[in-house]
């Protein structure tokens, strides 16, 4: 299967775009200056199952390239404009010799553990299903954020992604709408202007928006994230 990697740009960047300029000069340093905590920008890839299998194996050498075109593209989106989440510049994937890591996190109290002493904004692990008749392959992630997961549930969103042409070279699906929503998660724990953490929730929820109307509607922890990001943007 060829798929082209070229990244377009997501119709609602504009507005986004129009949103963080709108900010004071005053708001625009993320994190701000004197601020002693260092910024979670790293996201551990680990190799996802089955690891035994050629087929899932190229597919996911195929997703491991997607995913850090889709991460820089979106360091650039959160890290641009007037209001700068400085921070996300950095954003990145984290292997090792640009090979995943293995995936020894079995249990909670291990993801937690090394998502704290790696401080990462995120890890991802996950397994490769084969497509159905006529259907691409898919990535299943389990997305640990810890405890950038604000008001939701669990340290832990399960999220999917077809590895099919409309999905893989835009910042409008399921991996970028978490890694926006820790982003956001993130510039408050930095002690960001409000602003800052608003514009990417705003961001996180425009593409959520985008995933409801391609899909019908939004299912499993998606859904949950949806109602989250509506009470974290209220949120004072």
């Amino acid at each position: 299967m060829q798929l082209s990697l070229t990244f377009r740009r997501p119709r609602a960047a504009g507005a986004i775009a129009a949103l963080l300029f709108a900010i004071p000069a005053a708001a625009q340093v993320c994190p701000p200056a004197g601020a002693k905590l260092e910024p979670r920008v790293l996201i551990p890839l680990f190799r996802y199952e089955p690891v035994t299998d050629n087929a899932a194996a190229s597919h996911f050498r195929l997703f491991s390239s997607v995913l850090n075109t889709k991460v820089a593209a979106l360091a650039g989106e959160a890290s641009s404009g007037a209001a700068r989440a400085a921070f996300a510049s950095g954003l990145r994937i984290y292997t090792h010799a640009n090979q995943p890591l293995d995936d020894t996190l079995q249990d909670a109290a291990q993801r937690k553990d090394y998502w704290d002493k790696s401080n990462s904004l995120g890890l991802l692990r996950g397994r490769i299903w084969p497509g159905a008749a006529g259907k691409p392959q898919s990535v299943q992630s389990d997305f640990y954020i810890g405890e950038l997961r604000g008001a939701f549930p669990r340290p832990e969103l399960t999220v999917q992604l077809p590895l099919d042409e409309n999905q893989v070279s835009t910042t409008n699906d399921s991996h970028s709408v978490v890694t926006y929503y820790a982003l956001a998660m993130e510039a408050r724990r930095l002690g960001c202007d409000q602003a800052i953490s608003r514009g990417l929730l705003a961001r996180a929820a425009s593409i959520l928006r985008d995933i409801r109307r391609r899909a019908g509607k939004l299912s499993g922890d998606l859904a949950v994230l949806a109602t989250v990001i509506s009470q974290e943007e209220k949120r004072p």
